[in-house]
């Protein structure tokens, strides 16, 4: 995506052939709207198993889980992956042994994310057993990606050599993966491109099928690793843009992270901009969970105070949203007032594809009956107003327990989360004891009317008191600091990636430039 130097267009050309294949059609939804189905259930789908940290395909067909179940595919008491094909009600094992599909490996296997399609997907494993019986996986946690066409498993936490080494120190938690399936990032202290990371956790995206794996969260001079520790990356469906988490303070040259974790997004290769910011000063207190649109918009939560004005005093993180103009949205406000903070945590946002609708988790009482409990709620731009999504079955009151590790699919139609209610589906019976995963198909929120301006009389300018204000402000998809580059920013040209890559330069600029403008207007 980068031609800032001669190694960013060596990454076009290793990209080439990025491009989503295979996938179902937008409109082939799976799930009606409002309802719930449970996804971590055995193969007749007639028992709860209990499962955690789903991901979702763009379409919603297909939700990647995590379970040690003894009634799935596999078991072995270690956690396993498995991905759950909702039309056929299928479920296939992903973290099996090299050498027997059936099996799965030796050691726990999490935090799956899967493709558009269902084609691949990524996970995090501390199994030795997964890729073949020579590869030295360090005795630490790797990333692989499986591939459903012939059932295979690569190491993608790896260098770029012919020899493949893989990553000497361990991956965190937080990867993702492309809607083609062709770029996986993740985050680790290894140093994967030779460069100097300063025994920091730092960040990578893996181009799959070359095998290059470049460092996202660099200096300015592209020569080593950043300060500080980056982790939690995300990336934008059409693989454009990463999201991540930093403490570093070498990110962003025209921002202040003042000593608190912040929220950065970039092109690949390109500059990284600081998102939780206001007038180039970073939030006061940590940000975290960001997710990335295709048009670089990113959702974020927050225990900063002084993102907004008037300040947040009510003590508790928050959901924004930032768009690709630079403007800032509160997401988990109360009703009826965009600007006033509710009363309960905020967290684990996810962002659709086009940037119109975000998922987060809340307490807040004033949000809806939570019963002090945490809820999925979906907020969505055109009416700049959430609603609980986490409802119990026949009832729009939220789950008589709490609800969390949610995940927006990227066309924005349908969800997956973890649960501990028991009364979220009429069947199976859900114990209440463990988490279970469910996928959820969204409702779209209709925006209110717009009442139309007075018209001026007496030869006297119209008046604006009578027009309704934008629900949000900020272009959905952030067409504003894209705009004049001609980029495909909605992901849905056939290029895909391929096309933002040999873009990347242009849009990257556009996007730096853009954003110092502003904080400098901000200045006055």
């Amino acid at each position: 995506m980068r031609s800032r130097s001669l190694r960013g267009l060596g990454v076009v050309a290793l990209a080439a052939g990025v491009v989503l294949a295979g996938a179902l059609p937008a409109s082939a939804a799976v799930l009606p709207a409002g309802k719930i189905v449970p996804v971590s259930v055995d193969d007749p789908g007639s028992a709860f198993v209990g499962g955690e940290h789903p991901s979702i395909s763009a379409e919603g067909r297909f939700v990647a889980f995590v379970s040690d179940s003894t009634l799935l595919p596999g078991a072995n008491g270690s956690k396993q992956v498995y991905l759950r094909d909702l039309q056929s009600g299928a479920v296939t094992l992903i973290s099996h042994r090299y050498d027997d599909k059936k099996a799965g490996g030796q050691a726990f296997s999490d935090h799956p994310a899967v493709s558009a399609d269902g084609k691949f997907v990524a996970f995090t494993s501390m199994a030795t057993d997964l890729v073949s019986a020579t590869l030295k996986t360090n005795g630490v946690q790797q990333v692989y990606r499986w591939d459903s066409s012939t059932g295979a498993i690569s190491l993608m936490s790896a260098d770029s050599t012919i020899a493949v080494n893989a990553a000497d120190r361990a991956v965190g938690d937080g990867i993702d993966i492309s809607d083609d399936g062709k770029l996986v990032a993740f985050s680790t202290a290894s140093s994967l491109e030779g460069k100097m990371t300063l025994n920091s956790e730092q960040v990578y995206v893996r181009i799959a099928d070359s095998g290059y794996t470049m460092t996202i969260s660099e200096d300015v001079t592209q020569s080593r690793g950043v300060r500080g520790r980056s982790d939690r990356p995300v990336l934008s469906p059409n693989g454009r843009w990463v999201a991540f988490e930093s403490t570093s303070t070498e990110l962003d040259p025209n921002a202040s992270s003042r000593g608190a974790k912040q929220i950065y997004v970039q092109e690949l290769r390109g500059p990284s901009v600081m998102v939780s910011q206001s007038a180039g000063l970073g939030g006061d207190k940590d940000s975290f969970d960001p997710d990335v649109s295709n048009g670089g918009a990113v959702s974020f939560a927050t225990f900063a105070t002084d993102l907004q004005s008037p300040a947040v005093t009510v003590g508790r993180a928050q959901a924004y949203v930032s768009d690709a103009d630079g403007s800032l949205t509160l997401v988990s406000h109360i009703p009826g007032d965009p600007a006033a903070a509710s009363n309960g945590t905020s967290t684990e946002t996810s962002i659709s594809g086009d940037g119109g609708t975000v998922l987060f988790v809340s307490e807040a009482a004033d949000l809806a009956k939570t019963g002090g409990f945490r809820q999925v709620f979906q907020w969505t731009r055109s009416t700049n107003a959430s609603m609980a999504v986490s409802v119990g079955v026949g009832t729009t009151a939220p789950g008589n327990a709490a609800a969390f590790d949610v995940q927006l699919s990227s066309d924005g139609l349908s969800a997956a989360f973890d649960s501990n209610a028991t009364d979220l589906v009429s069947s199976p019976v859900a114990g209440g004891t463990r988490s279970e995963s469910y996928a959820i198909g969204l409702q779209a929120l209709v925006p209110p009317p717009v009442v139309p301006t007075p018209t001026p009389s007496d030869g006297a300018q119209g008046s604006a008191s009578g027009a309704v204000a934008p629900a949000a402000s900020g272009p959905a998809g952030g067409g504003g600091r894209l705009a004049n580059t001609g980029a495909d920013i909605t992901g849905a040209g056939a290029m895909g990636a391929v096309g933002a890559l040999l873009l990347a330069g242009g849009a990257a600029s556009a996007l730096f430039l853009r954003r110092k403008n502003e904080r400098g207007t901000d200045r006055g």
